[in-house]
């Protein structure tokens, strides 16, 4: 590489470099700082956050009406736990006594907002109580069953079989105990595992007959077990990555280094790059997640990458007879200036990321290009005054030293004397260049094998541009003829892995008739008046003949199955009607006083995936906008948010 000359840039460069070198206490004294507290910081601060609630905005309106959905102040509900209870004697009065202990158990936790079974549709069914003989339990059920339509459902999805039953016990906002936290507060602990911990623990403490077979499953379930994963995911992944990068790092650059430690030099540079970073996200608010998983992996490659660029610079420069300050000083003088485009341009291309609509793409945008500035910065001043403070001199001096200036200016005199000579002898045989004279881009025998690959390689592409460019097109036309072909994940089910937990859902789903419930909330001045009820039902109505729909269930609901189906006239008979019906065990519609303004719908809805999803939300909207009309109504749920974030991840992984 030549000096183009002096620049601002250049010079400046050239003089950090050289206070690096010069300055190295100093340096490291600074350096050790800003390690301690962005250590500090980090481990205050940066957590492992879990919850598909991160990949959505937190102002955005489907996060805000979720939330309300779950808030314990307004409805408590979003999220269901469900017990499958599975037996050839589902009916004997002995295995509905089982279910009720088991009910019981989970309700005197009071963590949940409702739980509901097939012994409170056999109790409901008989006076409240157990009936002694399995065709009397029968006979209960068929009596809950034949009230109405709604009722039917209800009953069907606790009892999806002759050998099924399922206790589903519903919550929203769950306070998770400190006592949760794992790993010194990394892994804070979550709703969800705090309550199948709940459950198991209450499960395990009611006799359960041996023909009977007892599984906790349910989303809840499965995505603490699938988010469990992730931590010792991300330090797999990590250590992975960093094995893989520091093999590359040694086999590239033990021909190029005299002693072979050194090569811990860039990759400890770019390690304190990565502590830096975590200083980073801990002041602004960031936490690790899926996503953010592939931070460090990205951060440490890049830093890496940059630390062997200049450290190779340095090693040619002493090799050159330079002296250890001045070849740190000509390094970062010349290869800073490439360091600095190539930040640039990575920190503008990981900027890109910051228009993503998902938060946690957002943040490693930000993070990656953060540690890509930090690695830099550390490169052109860490690792010059490391690169300084362990040079033992060890370099072979292959260029002119400052004390073969003399002997230099004397053999350009003879050259000049002897070029009449020269050109008289210009017919004659010239010598064999050397291999340091060498222009065709391959390397000499002694240099490494890699940089010898490496040059013919490059010598091979200068010769024949137009066949690699040929190769090139060839190669993106195919990729752009089978792009079609290549299937895309609808479901947020198919980016989690195979685990047992996935197995039961997987089961819950194909047996329940509706393992996921979609809410639809509504809100108005006059919410608990015979008029919003009357079009809530139409609502029902209407949305129940859908053909994903099992059924819907609300405080109009409940109001119509207390009064055969109608909807009272008077206010005060309905409000009186309402707060009756908030105690029932069978459909529980929560309490008026904490919602006065509005109340929400339940819908029980098939096992849907995919566009279905999307499919199901529009034809919900549209149903309520014909006879919602004055009251403002928002469609939410899990499966809605799924969807949401489905449909926001897409097009990052398609811009990537």
């Amino acid at each position: 590489m030549t000096d183009d000359g002096p620049t601002p840039l250049r010079d400046g460069l050239e003089r950090l470099g050289r206070f690096s070198a010069e300055n190295r206490r100093t340096v490291f004294s600074v350096v050790a700082v800003l390690v301690v507290v962005s250590l500090a910081i980090a481990g205050l601060s940066v957590q492992m956050s879990l919850g598909m609630e991160l990949y959505i905005d937190d102002s955005s309106q489907t996060n805000q009406n979720w939330q309300e959905v779950k808030a314990d102040d307004a409805f408590d509900l979003g999220n269901n736990v469900f017990v499958m209870i599975e037996t050839d004697h589902l009916y004997e009065p002995e295995t509905i006594r089982t279910i009720d202990r088991l009910d019981r158990r989970y309700t005197a936790t009071d963590k949940f907002s409702s739980v509901t079974s097939l012994a409170d549709v056999v109790k409901r069914g008989n006076g409240g109580e157990i009936p002694a003989t399995e065709r009397e339990v029968r006979a209960a059920i068929n009596r809950v069953e034949s009230t109405d339509t709604s009722t039917a459902a209800l009953v069907n999805n606790v009892n999806p079989d002759r050998e099924t039953a399922l206790i589903v016990a519903t919550y929203g906002q769950v306070d998770v105990p400190d006592a949760e936290d794992q790993y010194f507060g990394f892994l804070p602990g979550t709703a969800a595992g705090y309550l199948t911990d709940k459950v198991s623990d209450a499960t395990d403490h009611v006799t359960v007959p041996p023909h009977v077979d007892v599984t906790v499953t349910g989303a809840p379930v499965f995505e603490n077990a699938a988010f469990g994963l992730m931590l010792p995911e991300m330090i797999q992944l990590f250590a992975v990555a960093f094995a893989i990068i520091f093999s590359v790092v040694f086999l590239v650059m033990r021909g190029r280094l005299y002693r072979t430690w050194k090569v811990f030099l860039p990759v400890g540079t770019a390690l304190v790059a990565l502590v830096y970073m975590l200083g980073m996200m801990g002041i602004v608010g960031f936490n690790f997640n899926a996503i953010m998983l592939g931070v460090l992996p990205i951060a440490l490659g890049l830093g890496i990458d940059f630390s062997l660029q200049l450290h190779t610079r340095y090693i040619e420069e002493r090799e050159k007879g330079r002296e250890p300050v001045d070849a740190a000083a000509s390094a970062v003088r010349t290869t800073g200036n490439t360091l600095l485009l190539a930040m640039a341009t990575t920190s503008i291309g990981l900027g890109a990321l910051l228009v993503s609509a998902v938060p946690p793409t957002r943040q490693l945008g930000a993070t990656a290009a953060f540690g890509v500035i930090a690695a830099t910065a550390l490169s052109l001043t860490l690792l010059v005054a490391l690169l300084v403070q362990f040079d033992d001199d060890e370099y072979d001096q292959t260029g002119p030293t400052a004390s073969d200036t003399t002997e230099a200016t004397a053999a350009a005199t003879a050259a000049e004397r002897n070029s009449s000579t020269d050109s008289k002898n210009k017919n004659s045989p010239s010598p064999e260049p050397s291999a340091n004279d060498q222009s065709s881009g391959v390397l000499s025998d002694d240099e490494p094998a890699f940089e010898r690959f490496i040059g013919t390689l490059s010598s091979g592409i200068a010769a024949s541009p137009l066949i690699v460019i040929l190769l090139m097109i060839a190669a993106i036309g195919g990729g752009a003829a089978v792009y079609h072909d290549v299937p895309t994940t609808q479901e947020m089910l198919d980016y989690w892995p195979d685990i047992e937990q996935r197995d039961d859902l997987e089961e819950l789903e194909s047996t329940a008739q509706s393992p996921n419930v979609i809410y639809l909330l509504v809100e108005s001045k006059d919410a608990y008046s015979p008029t919003t009820f009357r079009r809530a039902s139409a609502f029902e109505t209407a949305i129940e003949d859908h053909d994903d729909v099992n059924a819907a269930m609300s405080s109009v609901t409940a109001v119509k199955m207390a009064t055969g189906g109608d909807i009272p006239e008077r206010r005060t008979r309905l409000i009186d009607t309402v707060d009756r019906q908030a105690a029932s065990d069978l459909m529980p519609v929560g309490s008026r006083e904490d919602t006065p303004d509005r109340f929400v719908i339940q819908l029980f809805v098939d096992d849907i995936e995919g566009e279905e999803v999307r499919h199901l939300i529009d034809d919900t909207e549209a149903t309520a906008d014909r006879h919602l009309v004055t009251e403002r109504t928002a469609v939410t749920g899990k499966p809605v948010v799924n969807r949401n974030v489905i449909e926001n991840v897409m097009p990052c992984f398609a811009a990537e």
